[in-house]
């Protein structure tokens, strides 16, 4: 009992003076002396389990918050190289080891007290995350090599923090995928996006993100582009944005009547951009699908009956007519450009339609050995040059840079042997550069 007597009172003065530390962090940090305050906090952390779960709970929260206060204030230093290994450390880790203290708090709050305020700033902090984790992706797109796979790395380990908090996070399994891709892990890609699409179905956004419409859209991609060899194919990849489409129209459908209560939101013009991009991906699907091709003839030829000024389902319906009928294709993109005058794409694939009609009569003009007939076929592929012209300079008035049609004009100028014509494009493409 002799040992008993001096052991016991020990204990308490360990774990009151554990408390006691813990309380003056948190005091320094309502001061906002937040190194101090972390500081603290961590002595009094020793032996975590010899505080109180109330003492612990507001710690781990308070140490959170105190890391956070002191790295924010690492960060606004004008030169952060001067800074020691040990504050570079609270620099680059304070949102990973926030994730930690938080849970850590929430595990502890025996009582839920606390367990509110926890999870609120761990809302926070899975918004700081992911605008931290989006600006190391969007800077890995201007490097290459190593640089640029240690950002995309920063960038996962951000985004798998987040979905190790929240699995449900449509977002950052979306991310997850595009960096899978950069690696080339198609298999894996594949799987974040289908993650992202299942789990914004089954636990939507408080408000609709048209942005989903691009998970469906990656999906399609990998499956179609890159994993062809494992049982994916057109036909899946054609089901998967046309899922992306509904997806799209419900999310501008929910937006639009609730435009009152979200009008940063609505966007519809983004809408029509994304919902372009899908549709120009549908038609690349349909062309490797013939099967599809006449069902989607009729359909496209239905929707610009009802729809006679709706620009992009003209150009889409002219270029699956390409395939089946070249006379009413062109009559579609001329349509389609006294729509649009000024919308570069109907008038790029008109000229294209031209010059590869040139192109198959002069392979069959080679194939010729009467001399007589192959000099007419050769002319007969001239005059198609020469129609080709006309578009493709309508174009290059809209975008005198681009560089497909640039070179499309000047092989146009050397069929026609129209040396100054070559010329004057060849120089236009030298100042563009």
């Amino acid at each position: 009992m002799k040992h008993l007597f001096y052991f016991l009172p020990f204990v308490v003065f360990i774990s009151f003076g554990q408390e006691s530390k813990v309380k003056q962090g948190i005091a320094a940090y309502e001061q906002k002396k937040y190194n101090k305050a972390l500081n603290l906090i961590n002595e009094g952390f020793e032996i975590v389990e010899d505080l109180k779960p109330k003492v612990a709970a507001e710690g781990f929260y308070y140490r959170h918050l105190s890391r956070q206060g002191f790295a924010l204030e690492l960060g606004e230093r004008s030169n952060t190289k001067d800074l020691t290994e040990h504050e570079k450390y609270i620099l680059e880790n304070w949102i990973f080891n926030g994730f930690i203290d938080l849970r850590a708090a929430i595990d502890y709050d025996i009582k839920g007290k606390l367990t509110d305020l926890a999870q609120s700033e761990m809302d926070r902090l899975i918004d700081y995350a992911t605008l931290v984790g989006l600006n190391y992706f969007q800077t890995a797109s201007s490097y290459s090599g190593k640089d640029k796979e240690s950002f995309l790395g920063i960038s996962s380990r951000y985004f798998r923090t987040i979905i190790e908090e929240r699995p449900e996070n449509y977002l950052a399994h979306d991310i997850l995928g595009q960096i899978h891709m950069e690696f080339k892990q198609y298999k894996k890609a594949f799987q974040e996006f289908n993650l992202a699409i299942e789990n914004y179905n089954e636990f939507p956004p408080t408000v609709p993100d048209y942005l989903i419409a691009y998970s469906y859209y990656r999906k399609a991609l990998v499956s179609s582009y890159y994993l062809p060899d494992v049982g994916y194919n057109a036909k899946n990849s054609l089901a998967t944005i046309r899922e992306g489409l509904v997806t799209l129209d419900k999310v501008h459908s929910q937006l639009e009547s609730t435009k009152g209560e979200n009008d940063s939101k609505y966007k519809p013009e983004q809408y029509r951009s994304i919902r372009a991009d899908l549709e120009t991906f549908e038609l690349d699907l349909l062309l490797q699908l013939p099967d599809k091709l006449d069902e989607t003839i009729n359909r496209l030829e239905k929707e610009t009956s009802e729809e006679p000024k709706n620009y992009l389902k003209h150009v889409a319906y002219a270029q699956l007519l390409e395939q089946k009928d070249f006379s009413k294709a062109e009559e579609v993109y001329l349509k389609a450009t006294e729509i649009e005058p000024k919308n570069i794409v109907a008038w790029y694939n008109l000229g294209a339609m031209y010059v590869n009609k040139a192109v198959t009569i002069y392979q069959e003009a080679n194939e010729l050995e009467n001399f007589t007939e192959a000099d007419k076929k050769t002319k007969e592929g001239n005059e198609w040059y020469k129609k080709a012209l006309d578009p493709m300079q309508k174009a290059h008035a809209i975008e005198p840079c681009e560089k497909e049609i640039l070179r499309t004009l000047q092989m146009i100028s050397i069929q026609l042997n129209e040396s100054d014509l070559y010329a004057e494009y060849k120089k236009k493409a030298e100042d563009c550069q």
